[in-house]
């Protein structure tokens, strides 16, 4: 189980995986699906009949998965319930007997985790005794000790086109990176992406900064920096409140 905060690149990781090794099957999830059309998700990946109740179905996924050396990897599997788990446990792992990845941000822990399930004959004992590991990213992220985002990772990710990070520069997007709800590695790629337009020979903090302000990033609030315009808000708040 993979689980972090939006923009850690949970998403293109596993597809590029998928992409390599031919035997694994990456599906992308969302909060609208059923039982039913998370199984007929399954089932078109693997090229089985999609159609008609969800038994005849989940005996063509299991038929499939038995002769296969597979992996299943289901991302945004977040909304997931623990009726739904249970059955994914019950078709990929146990009887398609397969390796199952799943893919989340930390609403997926916690449902995993849970103590006590919401109806009195749920349970996922049967899940967390198979569970293999759990990668939580926002933890190795935070982790001051090393872990993710290291200097020579940003620089590896955002310094191409002959345009070079200045120190402080460097700093700046790995706070962001490290900063829950800030968006990490996505803002990060928006800030340089709109920074390269410039055509400037080097990006420094101020660079950054202001990329931030001038954007109107939907997550600043949640960054590490304080851009000009969110400090006079914040003022300007303060006045008002003072009378």
């Amino acid at each position: 189980m993979i689980v972090g905060d939006g923009g850690h690149g949970k998403s293109v990781c596993l597809k590029q995986y998928a992409e390599a090794n031919k035997n694994a099957l990456y599906c992308q999830l969302d909060d609208t699906m059923s039982t039913s059309g998370i199984f007929a998700e399954l089932a078109r990946g693997l090229k089985v009949n999609s159609h008609g109740i969800t038994g005849g179905v989940t005996r063509g996924i299991v038929q499939n998965l038995r002769y296969r050396n597979a992996i299943i990897i289901l991302d945004e599997s977040s909304g997931l319930s623990v009726r739904q788990l249970n059955q994914l446990r019950q078709i990929v792992s146990v009887k398609g007997r397969c390796p199952l990845i799943l893919a989340g941000n930390r609403q997926l822990l916690s449902t995993v985790m849970q103590v006590h399930t919401r109806r009195e004959h749920e349970s996922l004992d049967q899940f967390t005794s198979r569970l293999i590991g759990v990668l939580n990213l926002d933890e190795v992220a935070a982790d001051k000790g090393g872990g993710l985002y290291t200097v020579d990772d940003i620089r590896k990710l955002y310094e191409y086109g002959g345009i070079r990070l200045i120190g402080d520069a460097v700093s700046t997007l790995r706070s962001i990176c490290r900063t829950a709800k800030s968006g990490r590695l996505r803002t990060c790629s928006v800030i340089i992406a709109a920074l390269h337009t410039s055509q400037a020979a080097y990006i420094d903090a101020t660079f950054v900064l202001a990329a931030i302000e001038q954007l109107q990033l939907p997550v600043r609030a949640w960054l590490p920096v304080v851009t000009r315009d969110i400090a006079a808000e914040e003022e300007a708040v303060s006045a008002v409140r003072t009378g």
